[in-house]
C-alpha cells in the first residue's frame, strides 16, 4: 500500500493555514492593542504552534510506517499460507495419481494371472518346459500383484509428507512401482514363450 502523501500533504496545509490563521488573529489583536510586547508573544505563539505542527506530522508519519510494516508482514504471512496450501495440493494429486497407477498395475496384474491360469489349463502341455515357464510366469504375475498392492499400503499421506520434507518431488514407492511392473513384464514374457513353445 503506497504512503498516501496527498492525505499527509492535506493535512499539513491544514495545519499551516490553522497556524496563519491564528498568526494573523494575534497580530491584529496587537495592533488594536498597539503594544510591541504582543508581537514577542505572538513570535513565541507562533514557534510552540510550529512545533506542534511538526510533532503532529511526525506522528502521522510513524504512525503510518508502522501500518505498512504490518501490512508488509500479513502479506507475507498469507503468501507462506497460500504456498503451503499448494504444495498440499499438489502432494495430494501426486498421490492420487500415484495410487491410481498402483491400481491400474494391480488389477493388469491380476487379469494376466487369471489369464495365465486359464491358458495353461487350455493349452494342457505335457512338455516340462512349457509348464515350468507357465509356472514361472504365473509366479512372476503373483508377484507383480503383491508388490502392487504393498506399494500402495505404503504411500504417503500428502500433509505427513510436507511435515517431513520441503521437497515435493519426494515420491515415495516410485521404486515399488517400478518393480511391480517389470515383475508383470517378465511373467507376461514367460507365459508369451510358453504359449509359442
Amino acid at each position: 500500500m503506497p504512503i498516501p502523501w496527498l492525505r499527509l500533504l492535506d493535512i499539513a496545509l491544514g495545519l499551516t493555514n490553522l497556524a496563519q490563521s491564528r498568526s494573523a488573529l494575534a497580530r491584529t489583536a496587537d495592533a488594536d492593542a498597539g503594544s510591541d510586547d504582543n508581537d514577542d508573544a505572538s513570535g513565541s505563539h507562533d514557534a510552540r504552534l510550529a512545533s506542534v505542527v511538526a510533532s503532529v506530522l511526525r506522528e502521522v508519519l510513524e504512525r503510518d510506517a508502522r501500518k505498512m510494516q504490518m501490512l508488509r508482514e500479513k502479506a507475507e504471512a498469507d503468501r507462506q499460507r497460500a504456498e503451503r496450501a499448494l504444495r498440499v495440493e499438489l502432494l495430494s494429486r501426486a498421490a492420487d495419481r500415484e495410487a491410481s497407477r498402483l491400481r491400474l498395475l494391480a488389477g493388469g496384474a491380476l487379469v494376466s494371472w487369471i489369464g495365465t491360469i486359464v491358458a495353461g489349463v487350455w493349452m494342457n502341455s505335457d512338455s516340462l518346459a512349457v509348464r515350468v515357464l507357465f509356472g514361472s510366469g504365473t509366479l512372476l504375475e503373483l508377484a507383480s500383484f503383491a508388490s502392487a498392492l504393498l506399494v500402495h499400503t505404503t504411500l504417503s499421506d500428502p500433509l505427513e509428507v510436507l511435515a517431513t520434507t520441503n521437497d515435493m518431488t519426494r515420491r515415495k514407492g516410485i521404486a515399488g512401482l517400478d518393480v511391480a511392473l517389470w515383475l508383470l513384464i517378465a511373467g507376461l514374457v514367460l507365459v508369451g514363450v510358453a504359449v509359442v513353445l
